[in-house]
């Protein structure tokens, strides 16, 4: 979805204007900034670029902030090359108010500077684990059984997805749970991806795992000085520190039908895991790095990713904040090369306005929904959000290990952290169902994942009346027990339904050309294929190609429109047919044609036969004379 994008001007022009950022949310309000992102004018970092000196950017940019800002900074890292940043650390952490005061200090003073930004931290959104595991996974079952389900089952009987489609969760890592195994990149959690988790035991936010960026994006666990992983009464907050990466893993790319825990969305999908987070947050420039990774993109001293995700999941984010401009960047890079990025609404019961990286422009932004349909009591609103999928009691992967992991298991969790991977599954699913949609002869890699969106949005179930609970979106919180009527200004364009999303990109488009019939000799003629449709969703025929199969050659003019014209060949002394075929395409590269006869009658010369259609109609006409006379 189009969000809006002021935020630039506002640190481009280095003001500081309150108003740019809403309400701090708990989160918010007591972050430590502890490192800032910036951003040279292209000009400027082409000409380091172009330096034999390789410190020369460090050395640089250390000078830049600190003649601007009197800041003693220290160079850290170049982001990914898709956004051309840096990130420097600051000599002490700060609040958010401060270093937005410094970053806006170095636009105004530094002319070499395009922008400047704090290196904000995004945190797994908290969730509520809950006793109703055993009730099974209803969100993958039929709307019939519960309104509010995404209907997965019956797209499975079109496609269990495909293991060429992966999709990258970026996330606190997973573990090495039995029923992930199969779908993982790398066949193991070790070997699943990166982690993308700075060493930082000396700072603000150790890295948990004792080491520094490597191949491994396992889910060490908690701190043992943090309180165990224990489920919190009903209806109270979770912190999301437990597995909460293998729960979103779970819903995704668990295989189904293996005899062993719960099935995933995409069954046979791919899964790439980046970790991003340690225990409970992590840095946007690591997130940033994570995404661009995801999909393929160099980032220094990372090694190539050999299996670049199509869809990027992040069930995480920060309330109280803007997108920020390196975020904004990097998606609008990553969707233009058909990347689709998922993002989960939040947890607060806020507008999700003010909830980032879900109110970034290009992100789909999902929100939450009970059994019965009704939004989640606790989900982000607003009409920046896209669609609403199960968020409540979702049953999916978990370890049993209190602060470590132990052993595999499974659990029911609530959240929209749980609603955006299904998402993300069945975008899976709609790629796994049509080989065109990867066809970039047939589909630009930059219309992509606009496509699926609408398909995606115009393939979701209306929200049901839910007669009873609140139209007012402030009424409904977490500390009440009723939830929200839904609609498309609260909750997106509908209700996520994986069977009807998947029909909309494989089901064919219907090739009209009328009836075959006589044509008079040497006369212009059309050839009319206007009513050819595709009515699956919003699809619509997007070429016309018309050829000629038999018959005397003619000329075919716009014979890549819906309607094409020809002259019709003289009479000769036998009927002559012309046959010509019309191929259509829709709009995801699905074909269909049709073939209609034209015939010219032949030449009339006294005793001569009549053309079948003269005869048809005069008996016809004798047989009415003969009715009305018998009576």
């Amino acid at each position: 979805m189009n969000r809006s994008r002021t935020f630039k001007i506002l640190y481009v022009t280095g003001l500081l204007v309150a108003g740019s950022v809403s309400a701090l949310s708990a989160h918010a309000a007591g972050e430590q900034i502890d490192q800032l992102i910036i951003h040279y004018h292209h000009d400027v970092q082409a000409r380091m670029n172009r330096s034999t000196d390789p410190q020369l950017m460090a050395r640089t940019a250390e000078k830049n902030v600190t003649e601007a800002t009197g800041l003693q900074v220290s160079y850290k890292r170049s982001m990914a090359k898709i956004t051309g940043a840096h990130v420097l650390r600051l000599p002490y952490a700060m609040d958010v108010e401060q270093a937005k005061m410094y970053a806006s200090q170095l636009v105004q003073n530094e002319p070499d500077i395009d922008y400047a930004e704090p290196d904000y931290r995004r945190y797994l959104f908290s969730t509520t684990p809950n006793d109703e595991k055993l009730g099974g996974q209803w969100h993958l079952k039929s709307p019939d059984e519960f309104a509010g389900a995404a209907n997965v089952f019956n797209a499975w009987d079109i496609t269990k997805g495909s293991a060429d489609i992966v999709v990258a969760i970026l996330d606190a890592g997973i573990t090495n749970h039995i029923d992930l195994q199969p779908n993982l990149v790398g066949g193991s959690a070790e070997k699943s991806g990166y982690d993308m988790v700075p060493d930082d035991a000396a700072g603000v936010y150790p890295s948990g795992d004792g080491d520094g960026r490597d191949s491994d994006p396992s889910d060490p666990g908690i701190a043992d000085s943090s309180a165990p992983c224990v489920a919190p009464e009903s209806g109270a907050d979770n912190d999301s520190r437990c597995w909460h990466g293998t729960h979103i893993a779970g819903l995704i790319a668990a295989r189904p039908d293996n005899g062993k825990f719960v099935a995933g969305v995409g069954w046979n999908t791919r899964l790439s895991v980046v970790r991003v987070f340690s225990e409970k947050s992590g840095y946007v420039s690591d997130q940033v790095d994570g995404m661009a990774w995801a999909a393929g993109e160099t980032v220094a001293g990372v090694p190539e990713n050999k299996n670049p995700a199509r869809v990027i999941n992040l069930s995480a984010g920060s309330d109280g904040y803007d997108c920020s401009i390196t975020e904004q960047n990097a998606i609008d890079d990553l969707r233009g090369k058909g990347v689709s990025i998922v993002v989960a609404a939040g947890n607060k019961n806020h507008n999700v306005s003010g909830s980032a990286p879900a109110n970034c422009d290009g992100v789909i932004s999902v929100t939450g929904v009970m059994k019965d349909g009704a939004r989640t009591p606790f989900a982000n609103y607003g009409v920046l959000n896209d669609i609403a999928a199960p968020a409540k009691s979702i049953v999916s992967t978990l370890d049993s290990g209190e602060r470590q992991p132990v052993g595999d298991s499974i659990g029911a969790i609530s959240g929209t952290s749980q609603a955006a991977p299904q998402v993300s599954g069945v975008l899976a699913l709609m790629l796994a169902a049509n080989n065109a949609l990867l066809d970039e002869s047939v589909i630009p890699a930059s219309k992509l994942a606009d496509l699926l969106e609408n398909k995606l949005k115009r393939a979701a179930r209306p929200f049901p009346d839910n007669a009873g609970y609140s139209n007012d979106p402030k009424g409904c919180n977490e500390n009440q027990e009723h939830s929200c009527v839904c609609s498309t200004e609260t909750c997106g364009a509908g209700l996520l339904d994986a069977m009807q999303a998947v029909k909309s990109v494989s089901t064919a488009p219907t090739a009209r050309t009328g009836d075959s019939r006589d044509i008079p000799a040497e006369t212009l003629t059309t050839l009319d294929g206007s009513g050819s449709s595709d009515d699956t969703f919003g699809g619509k025929v997007v070429s016309y190609q018309w050829e000629q199969v038999s018959g005397p050659d003619v000329v075919l003019t716009d014979a890549d429109k819906a309607k094409a014209t020809f002259t019709a060949p003289s009479a000769g002394s036998s009927n002559t047919q012309l046959a010509f075929e019309l191929k259509v395409t829709d709009d995801v590269g699905l074909q269909d044609s049709k073939q209609v006869i034209l015939a010219v009658p032949k030449r009339s010369g006294g005793g001569g036969t009549l053309p079948l259609s003269v005869l048809l109609g005069l008996l016809g006409l004798f047989g009415l004379r003969r009715l009305v006379w018998v009576r």
